[in-house]
């Protein structure tokens, strides 16, 4: 799969990292506004046959002391449910996850590594860090993710 040897976690998400830009403790626009977005075509730009999937990105900064500071992305969706069978694995990370119903989220930087984030309706979920297309540096278990799914049975 990937030779843990080559690049590892830390390389790319260093803790305890004391170098801070203007960027990172200035509030920006963004910041406040947030992303948001609506999903209502297919990949390839044909209209999907059901309610569209709205998609809110939210970010927080937190100063601390003493501490690298505290980088939060809240990312929200609402979309429908289709009902697919669940994994049989308990809830928490699922390999293979994309198999299910599941949405996904990537955030890339300009090096070509990138995060992928899946998100089951039944609380499984799975984050992965790749160095390039599909070039996978853990199997998702290094991560602080908190997922909750409220469910509107319009």
């Amino acid at each position: 799969m990937w030779n843990k040897s080559e690049i590892t976690f830390g390389q790319i998400f260093p803790r305890g990292t004391s170098y801070q830009s203007e960027y990172d403790t200035r509030e920006t626009k963004k910041l406040q506004e947030g992303f948001n977005c609506t999903i209502d075509r297919t990949w390839n730009n044909k209209p999907i046959d059901h309610r569209p999937i709205d998609i809110k990105i939210s970010w927080f900064f937190e100063k601390q002391r003493g501490a690298p500071h505290k980088r939060v992305v809240l990312v929200e969706f609402t979309a429908p449910l289709f009902d697919d069978p669940e994994p049989s694995e308990n809830p928490g990370p699922t390999p293979g996850l994309w198999d299910y119903e599941v949405v996904e989220f990537f955030f890339a930087n300009e090096q070509g590594h990138y995060l992928e984030v899946e998100v089951g309706p039944h609380g499984h979920w799975l984050v992965l860090f790749h160095k390039g297309y599909r070039e996978c540096i853990n199997a998702g278990e290094d991560v602080d993710l908190r997922i909750e799914n409220v469910f509107d049975m319009d």
